[in-house]
């Protein structure tokens, strides 16, 4: 099939391979009954019939989310493009697709959206380099460009805006862990957005970060810290964006912690 050949990223281990019996990186089968275009894979039911998946490169399924969003009332979606994967032509070229996707369907429906770079892993993408923050800014900067002068997702009426100027969101920020970005590049690439870019280019800033941000500083190499100067960094970082969004995805593990420390956060945060 014509998807084939573009991947099945989030399906499986192996991205340019099928879905199949050793080849899977989902948890839970999707119920399909309406989506009107489905791919096959090497998976195979017990009565024999072969499963299918969905794809957001097809319309048809970005529309069907979006109509989902419209009937049960979600105003807006957050479409997440990864920095690293945009730097593989191939999968610039399907990113591009989703977005101009979106862009269709949310106009059609009435949602809104706006850009959400995941920085997962972009530091390894380039850490080889002489100076890795730099061309994580550069790659960063370049696909914004893109994003706005050849895509032209800002010029939809559904792009969201904040403050008077398109809303993206840094999503990756102040987590721990190898390749993650420090405070120095943060900070560099909130200042471009807000500050040194074109006027066209300035947009207003999303940052999305640990469930436990006012408790989690970490260093510039993502390992835990605790003294008062990193703290003092990453609260100055944080005060710099537009909005703080704290990722809680896989911290409800049981009905026994669903009203414990993240909920808790949350109402902190609300407040």
């Amino acid at each position: 099939s014509e998807w084939g050949k573009k991947g099945w990223s989030h399906w499986t281990q192996n991205d340019f391979k099928k879905p199949g019996p050793n080849n899977v990186a989902f948890d839970l089968y999707p119920d399909l009954m309406e989506y009107p275009e489905t791919y096959n894979t090497d998976l195979i039911y017990a009565n024999g019939k072969r499963s299918k998946v969905f794809s957001q490169y097809n319309y048809s399924t970005v529309d069907t989310h979006f109509r989902w969003m419209k009937k049960y009332n979600i105003d807006i979606a957050s479409l997440q493009r990864f920095l690293i994967s945009v730097q593989n032509p191939k999968l610039f070229e399907y990113r591009n697709q989703v977005a101009l996707n979106v862009m269709k369907a949310s106009e059609k429906h009435n949602r809104g959206f706006h850009i959400m770079w995941d920085l997962s892993g972009i530091f390894n993408a380039f850490k080889d380099s002489r100076d890795p923050e730099e061309q994580i800014l550069k790659a960063l900067k370049k696909d914004w460009k893109h994003i706005v002068k050849r895509l032209e997702l800002t010029k939809s009426p559904n792009y969201v805006h904040y403050k008077g100027h398109p809303l993206i969101c840094l999503w990756g920020i102040g987590f721990s862990g190898e390749g993650r970005v420090g405070p120095d590049i943060t900070i560099r690439m909130i200042e471009w957005f807000k500050k040194y870019s074109k006027p066209h280019l300035r947009a207003s800033v999303m940052l999305g970060v640990p469930w436990d941000w006012r408790e989690r500083p970490v260093d510039k190499n993502g390992d835990p810290a605790g003294d008062s100067q990193v703290e003092d960094v990453w609260g100055h970082i944080y005060s710099l964006a537009d909005i703080i969004s704290p990722w809680n995805v896989g911290r409800y593990k049981s009905e026994d912690t669903s009203d414990g420390t993240p909920a808790r956060n949350t109402i902190i945060d609300h407040a």
